[in-house]
């Protein structure tokens, strides 16, 4: 697993029109290749982890946004936005990340 953590200025979240200036916390999960990433987007910063090697993307993504989110310090009942890579990448492998988004989605 590699870890990756870009810090950016306190507040610095991303923002969208139409949300008061709020910051928007945004779960980003790729599972289209056979390199497993999940970026977290909050106002502490940006945080991002990887995991090469075989692809067993079912069984580890729980665990690697889990980690991501604990690393972070961030409560995931937070979230505003959960997104998932669409493509080009494995059939099996988008339905992963499709079917974790929509489950952690439906949870919050």
């Amino acid at each position: 697993m590699i870890d990756h953590r870009r810090n950016a200025p306190q507040g610095a979240g991303v923002g969208f029109p139409g949300c008061g200036g709020k910051t928007v916390n945004i779960l980003a999960l790729d599972t289209a290749t056979e390199l497993l990433s999940v970026a977290l987007r909050n106002s502490e910063g940006t945080f991002y982890t990887e995991m090469d090697g075989p692809p067993r993307h079912s069984e580890r993504l729980m665990e690697l946004a889990d980690q991501l989110c604990a690393q972070a310090r961030f409560d995931r009942r937070a979230l505003n936005l959960v997104a998932c890579m669409a493509g080009p990448g494995s059939f099996t492998g988008l339905r992963i990340g499709f079917s974790a988004a929509k489950g952690i989605a439906t949870a919050l």
